[in-house]
């Protein structure tokens, strides 16, 4: 996922005892996200997804050659995104995200799950929605919006996938599940 990255390896031996340490620093620009289709990306019923005539369509009534708003966040762009497919998943975890926007959305708890994130230290990135935290910042179409409360509950639920050719809005809040 975008952003910058560092670790720590510490090696030892016993004999004879000897310590090596080296701290490795990576910037991701990029990241293909693979989300969509089973598994992860995935959204709640009802979650309205942003068509590009400014509509928003129920993420279960959304089909192959719908047109969405799409968001290219490492250039800042919109354009149309084409849907591709759509599919339904089992899961039995859900996330209920709280944002100050007063938009909800209700996600997949599964780490393949990534929303477009500003992380409290200035970082944003396609973060998985298992590692958010309260203070995070979601990113929308009106700018960064901090989350306020995160739920997790055990609930088996279909949830729908959406594999479109950009990024698009599910509940105001940029997706990720896309494939080029």
């Amino acid at each position: 996922m975008p952003g910058s990255y560092t670790t720590t390896i510490v090696g030892s031996s016993t004999s004879p005892v000897r310590t090596h340490q080296v701290t490795i620093s990576v910037t991701v620009v990029t990241y293909a996200s693979s989300c969509g289709g089973g598994g992860g990306g995935s959204l709640a019923a009802g979650t309205l997804i942003l068509m590009a005539d400014g509509s928003t369509h129920a993420v279960q009534n959304v089909k192959a050659g719908d047109r969405l708003v799409g968001y290219n966040p490492n250039t800042g762009s919109y354009s149309v995104s084409i849907v591709k497919s759509t599919d339904t998943v089992q899961v039995n975890s859900l996330l209920v995200i709280h944002t100050e926007s007063g938009s909800v959305l209700r996600t997949d708890a599964s780490r393949t799950e990534v929303l477009w994130t500003k992380q409290q230290n200035g970082n944003t990135l396609w973060l998985p929605v298992t590692m958010l935290r309260v203070g995070d910042s979601l990113f929308t179409q009106q700018g960064w919006s901090r989350v306020t409360e995160i739920d997790a509950t055990s609930v088996h639920q279909t949830m729908w996938d959406i594999t479109a050719t950009l990024p698009y809005f599910a509940n105001g809040y940029l997706d990720p599940a896309w494939r080029s």
